[in-house]
């Protein structure tokens, strides 16, 4: 199905996709039909509350759980993180592991985010130089 065709996405459809979502029989993206990467996800945000939502890491579909929002392609980005992560512990920004020095550096942001949003580990501000093509091309 094509992007702009994908209806909006309801807290009960969130609930009825991460109750289907199995290892054995996952749930296919509704825009590029890929189960890889695809998962309804819930995360906390900055100000204590919960975000559900949808996203596929094989062709950048991204919708909010919330009944009014579209479907939008969220970016895949890539940069070289110059800043050391230390033995045991994390990258802040794409959670790989130290030990280790300069890494490349991925993540994934929404449409807005992209020349605004700075790295968490070196603080570099992410461009559309940035900016990598997702795995699968979908509509």
């Amino acid at each position: 199905m094509r992007l702009a065709d994908i209806p909006p996405y309801t807290p009960t459809d969130w609930a009825t996709e991460r109750a289907a979502d199995k290892p054995t029989a996952p749930v296919p993206c509704p825009n590029c039909g890929r189960t890889e990467w695809y998962h309804p996800i819930e995360a906390n945000r900055d100000d204590g509350t919960r975000r559900r939502y949808r996203a596929c890491k094989m062709c950048g579909c991204w919708q909010e759980a919330d009944g009014q929002s579209r479907a939008y392609r969220c970016a895949l980005t890539v940069h070289s993180c110059e800043r050391a992560i230390p033995e045991n512990a994390q990258c802040a920004n794409c959670e790989a592991w130290g030990p280790r020095g300069q890494h490349r550096c991925k993540r994934v942001l929404t449409p807005t985010e992209v020349g605004r949003f700075g790295c968490k580990n070196c603080g570099l501000v992410i461009v559309t130089a940035h900016v990598v093509p997702w795995p699968v091309a979908a509509d």
